[in-house]
């Protein structure tokens, strides 16, 4: 009612805040607040419930001291608690200059428009971020912050939602919907509450939720494919734990790779998951064809560093005997086309490469070196939970090849005419696809920031 009204409007203009909701209770009396973090990194999108702030209009209640004896006297008269959060339900309280500044995607509609808006407004530096109270700047995750909280010598931060629990929105009988990030339960059907948001029918999306069952760009399956794309996502994973995959597969032409490669961007997972199906296959073939390798470059220093493959290497390297580099074209070929891969030969005639398909340009290079090694003293490594023959002291050359820091994470040089015609996406830092310090711990010397 009114009151609910003016209580959000109270809560606006109290706090820098840019929208402000109550929770939502279904026809069925479920609950529903949609009070999530969102966990963004590496083209996924997960939900996280535990919220880190809080608003607090009654210091007073808030400070006393709790018992048996303790009883809140006309709690439903007085200002209760918000929480901060970074999604929104689908009912909620704005201002209008903070919503006009982030604005909906004019193609998106629904609850993918409301997802789309809260990951916007959670990396839009409109709000001034106030100096801590003591004025004293924090040392926080091994490094020093500014007197303003949030990310390092940033004054501004992206705007919040606040959801108050005082303030109840009931569905109306008969038109109720489904929700995309409501509900963390699997309701007694066995069918996830958010599963219609992914499928064809609109109509199963509720009255309230449908739209125009006629417009194909609304249908909810093109609809997520949509947000997935503009968001540059490929896995969501709802508050149900249901990871939904929107990447490339082996049958399909692979993610474009000009749009993350040498571009800051991490390898986009459907990617790197055909590089180590790639990897994992001629592992294989080798092994049964008696053919001697060893990994090298990116995927050796992934080895030493992780033991998995590096986020940020765009192919696989292999050094192939050079006594059995010649069976790459006699046996090899013809195993591989068989197998339903494909299989080609570089044009400096010293390297063969191997792809998924035709049409799938990511990479395992089978390459014929100088640099000597013996195949009866290799060394054996681990990567993505398979060991794989790598060269005896295999660091004194990772040390050769990369510097002796090659435990602290760098991308490799961007030469100039690449940044020039392909510059990096992540030179403006912070997106949640970037291979940078936000998103990947540095591997800094740890004496320098102070802790050994």
């Amino acid at each position: 009612g009114m009151k609910d009204l003016e209580r959000l409007v109270g809560v606006l203009q109290s706090r820098r805040v840019m929208i402000a909701a109550g929770p939502v209770v279904t026809e069925a009396k479920v609950y529903m607040d949609f009070c999530f973090q969102l966990n963004l990194r590496h083209y996924h999108l997960g939900f996280d419930s535990v919220y880190r702030h809080s608003l607090i209009f009654d210091e007073t209640s808030a400070a006393s001291i709790r018992g048996s004896w303790f009883m809140e006297q006309d709690a439903e008269t007085k200002e209760g608690p918000c929480k901060l959060c970074e999604t929104l339900p689908p009912t909620f309280m704005a201002r209008t200059d903070a919503l006009q500044a982030i604005g909906f995607h004019p193609l998106l509609d629904g609850e993918f428009a409301l997802l789309d808006l809260a990951i916007r407004a959670s990396r839009s530096p409109l709000v001034e971020m106030r100096p801590a109270e003591d004025g004293v700047p924090d040392y926080t995750n091994g490094r020093w912050l500014s007197p303003y909280s949030g990310l390092p010598g940033r004054r501004h931060a992206g705007v919040s939602f606040v959801l108050c629990p005082h303030v109840v929105s009931h569905e109306l009988p008969g038109l109720g919907s489904a929700h995309l990030y409501g509900r963390s339960d699997l309701p007694p059907s066995g069918v996830a509450a958010a599963e219609p948001w992914f499928a064809d029918d609109s109509a199963a999306l509720g009255p309230a939720m449908g739209g125009r069952h006629d417009a194909r760009h609304l249908r909810p399956s093109q609809q997520a494919a949509m947000f997935m794309e503009v968001n540059n996502l490929k896995e969501f994973t709802g508050p149900d734990r249901i990871t939904r995959h929107f990447g490339c597969n082996l049958a399909k032409t692979n993610c474009p790779v000009p749009q993350w490669v040498y571009r800051g961007w991490a390898v986009p997972p459907c990617c790197k998951e055909t590089m180590r199906h790639l990897l994992f296959y001629i592992d294989d073939v080798f092994r049964d064809m008696g053919i001697r390798y060893i990994i090298t470059d990116g995927v050796l220093l992934g080895s030493y560093k992780y033991g998995t493959m590096l986020d940020w290497d765009a192919d696989v390297d292999l050094h192939i005997h050079n006594d059995d580099f010649p069976r790459l074209e006699e046996e090899v070929q013809h195993r591989v086309r068989e197998d339903g891969h494909h299989l080609r030969k570089h044009e400096n005639n010293n390297s063969w490469l191997l792809q998924a398909n035709d049409h799938n340009y990511l990479l395992i290079e089978l390459n014929r070196r100088r640099e000597f090694w013996d195949p009866d003293a290799v060394w054996q490594l681990p990567v993505n939970g398979r060991l794989f023959p790598a060269m005896e002291n295999s660091h004194v050359n990772i040390s050769t090849w990369y510097g002796l820091s090659f435990f602290r994470h760098r991308l490799r040089h961007v030469p100039e005419w690449e940044e020039e015609h392909r510059p990096m996406f992540c030179a403006t830092p912070y997106h949640y696809n970037c291979v940078d310090e936000t998103m990947v711990p540095s591997g800094k010397d740890c004496q320098r920031v102070g802790l050994c």
